[in-house]
């Protein structure tokens, strides 16, 4: 099982990094959805969902103007993280696919 706080703590860098602001408090949610109900416009190009399973764990994390987010995409078991990226401005800006940048 992976760590929910250092995905937070991950994904909170991120957004950081990509803001250029410093994020003092995020709001969180996790979701279990299927695959198939993820907006494919905030997902990175490459990113391949056939070999995932039909449910997924979407965990979002936004600031409470929600002008940057992030998310994180897992098993429902969280043992596998597919995909992780940062939205600005509705636009994918930083996206990592199971361990590698995007």
């Amino acid at each position: 099982m992976i760590d929910k706080q250092m995905w937070h703590d991950w994904i909170k860098r991120q957004m950081e990094m990509v803001s250029g602001e410093t994020l003092t408090k995020l709001s969180s949610e996790a979701l279990q959805i299927d695959k198939n109900e993820l907006d494919k416009r905030l997902l990175p190009k490459q990113v391949n969902m056939n070999d995932w399973p039909p449910e997924v764990m979407t965990y979002v994390y936004g600031t409470q103007t929600l002008d940057v987010w992030g998310y994180v995409i897992s098993s429902l078991e969280l043992d596998e993280m597919y995909v992780a990226g940062v939205v600005m401005n509705n636009q994918l800006k930083w996206s990592e696919l199971g361990g590698e940048e995007a």
